[in-house]
C-alpha cells in the first residue's frame, strides 16, 4: 500500500503547499496575478452562494514519470476518486482537472497530468500537454516513485519549474514498498 493509498502524511500536503506559497511570496516576489490569486485563496470567505471563476482559484499540478503515483495522491489529497488509478503506465492521457476547496487553502483547480517520460508519436502529445499545464499552474507538485528515486525526468522537470519560477514541492511516493 503506499503513502497515497494509506493516506498518511496526504492531510499536510494542503498545509505544505500553503507554506511553501507563503515562502515563495517572500522570497521570490511572485507576479501580482500569483499574489491575487493566493491572497483570494487565502481569504477563502466567499459567500456560499458566489461562484468563483477558476481563473481566481489557486491551480495545483500534480506532475511526474509515468506510473509514479499521481493519480493516487491526486485522489488521496482531493479525497475524491477524481482520476483513474491502475497499474498500467499512461493510463492519465489528457491532463484532468478538478474545481474545489481545499483546506487550509480555499478553492483550487487540482490538475493531473500524464507521465512526462511517454514515448512515441502518442505519447510526445502527452508531454506537450503537460507541458501546457506548466503555463497555467500557480504551484507544481512533483510525485516521485520512491522506489526509484529522482531521474533525469525529475530533474528535468524541476529544471522546468525553476526556469518558470512554479513554486513547487516534491512528494516521494510507493516509499512503503522500499525494504
Amino acid at each position: 500500500m503506499s503513502i497515497a493509498e494509506s493516506g498518511q502524511g496526504i492531510v499536510i500536503l494542503p498545509r505544505l503547499i500553503l507554506k511553501r506559497i507563503s515562502y515563495d511570496i517572500e522570497i521570490r516576489d511572485l507576479s501580482v496575478l500569483a499574489q491575487h490569486k493566493i491572497g483570494f485563496a487565502l481569504r477563502s470567505q466567499a459567500s456560499a452562494s458566489s461562484v468563483m471563476k477558476s481563473s481566481e482559484r489557486l491551480h495545483i499540478g500534480f506532475f511526474g514519470r509515468r506510473n509514479a503515483g499521481k493519480s493516487s495522491v491526486v485522489n488521496a489529497v482531493t479525497n475524491q476518486n477524481m482520476s483513474l488509478v491502475s497499474d498500467k503506465k499512461g493510463t492519465t492521457t489528457d491532463p484532468v482537472e478538478k474545481t474545489m476547496e481545499l483546506l487550509p487553502l480555499g478553492p483550487v483547480v487540482i490538475i493531473d497530468t500524464a507521465g512526462f517520460d511517454d514515448g512515441g508519436t502518442l505519447g510526445t502529445m502527452r508531454v506537450e500537454r503537460t507541458k501546457a499545464v506548466l503555463n497555467r499552474v500557480d504551484i507544481a507538485v512533483l510525485v516521485v516513485d520512491g522506489t526509484i528515486g529522482m531521474t533525469s525526468v525529475e530533474n528535468e522537470l524541476v529544471s522546468l519549474f525553476e526556469e518558470k519560477k512554479i513554486p513547487y514541492l516534491i512528494v516521494f511516493n510507493k516509499c512503503d514498498l522500499l525494504d
